[in-house]
């Protein structure tokens, strides 16, 4: 059964339907029911939604705006971290949108989208260079150590002859 909910959910509904979502997806993002979102989905309190638009935003309202913008937030998150109404978050949008040459909301998604895509890229690189790194370094410390080791045997096999030499010489000088 759809429950009641306040009006600026309703704004959001509508918002959220504007930017081409379906029922689906709403009902997901707004934690509502199916059946909530559909009993809301065609109703549009115009006059009350044009009276905010009449209300312009302030220069702080572009600046805090724009900086959630760019941060990647959307207009949903923008409207719930500033406080401010739907219709104004929605026309300081469109304004971004046009100053930074973005036709569509597809659009800006596809820019996040491929921005997140170089930075996972980046991120890749650098471990496949440091898991490389790691591999040459681990390969030079092996053959580093087994250096070490084997004129250590070396050495030790190098001494052994020369005493056994030296007992064989000793013994023959002695003519035992």
């Amino acid at each position: 059964m759809p429950e009641e909910i306040d009006k600026e959910k309703i704004k959001t509904i509508h918002l959220l339907r504007e930017q081409g979502k379906n029922k689906n997806e709403v009902a997901e993002i707004l934690g509502l029911s199916w059946a909530t979102i559909d009993k809301y989905w065609d109703q549009w309190e115009k006059k009350e939604g044009q009276e905010e638009i009449k209300k312009a935003p302030s220069g702080e309202d572009y600046k805090k705006l724009y900086t959630l913008f760019e941060e990647g937030k959307g207009i949903v998150e923008s409207v719930i971290e500033t406080g401010l109404s739907a219709p104004i978050v929605n026309l300081v949008f469109s304004q971004y949108c046009k100053d930074k040459h973005l036709s569509s909301l597809k659009e800006v998604e596809e820019n996040l989208v491929a921005s997140l895509l170089k930075r996972i890229e980046a991120c890749e690189k650098e471990v496949e260079a440091l898991r490389d790194n790691f591999a040459d370094n681990s390969v030079k410390i092996f053959r580093k150590t087994i250096e070490e080791e084997m004129q250590d045997i070396i050495q030790n096999v190098i001494q052994k002859i020369e005493e056994e030499e030296l007992k064989k010489y000793d013994y023959r000088r002695r003519g035992i």
